[in-house]
């Protein structure tokens, strides 16, 4: 498993931000080439400038043929690293989405992301699938 930091934790925010964007359109690409009777919906900001949400907890709504539904967040680094962030609201969504009939949760990370082709190296992750650290916390000074 590789530790090391994602590349766009060292780049400024608008950077993180535009591989970001280009994650998900890969995202969208790789899942209309993989599964070309399902219907893709992208569910961000980024992918839905004037009805997307970035509150949702995930990117992009999978639903195949059979009605099965996939929330799916995209996770995309032009490096190698295996780590990633994931929110609060994030991990809300995955755990309440595990006992719903016909809807999964998942996770796809795109490392090696080459924003010309808008292709990368993807892989689906569940919660189960990772370990998860506490990476912050929101404080709040007392009133004494």
């Amino acid at each position: 498993m590789n530790w090391d930091v994602p590349v766009e934790e060292l780049m400024s925010p608008d950077l993180k931000a535009i591989i970001g964007l280009i994650g998900e359109r890969a995202a969208v690409q790789y899942l209309r080439e993989k599964y070309p009777d399902a219907t893709v919906i992208g569910r961000s900001k980024n992918l839905d400038p004037q009805n997307g949400s970035d509150s949702l907890g995930y990117d992009i709504e999978m639903t195949l043929k059979n009605g099965e539904r996939y929330l799916i967040d995209v996770k995309s680094t032009t490096g190698t690293s295996d780590m990633f962030f994931l929110s609060a609201n994030e991990h809300h969504v995955a755990e309440v989405t595990k006992d719903v009939m016909n809807e999964s949760y998942y996770i796809l990370r795109v490392s090696g992301l080459n924003k010309d082709t808008l292709t990368g190296n993807v892989q689906f992750v569940t919660l189960d699938d990772v370990e998860l650290h506490v990476n912050s916390y929101r404080a709040l000074i007392k009133k004494h």
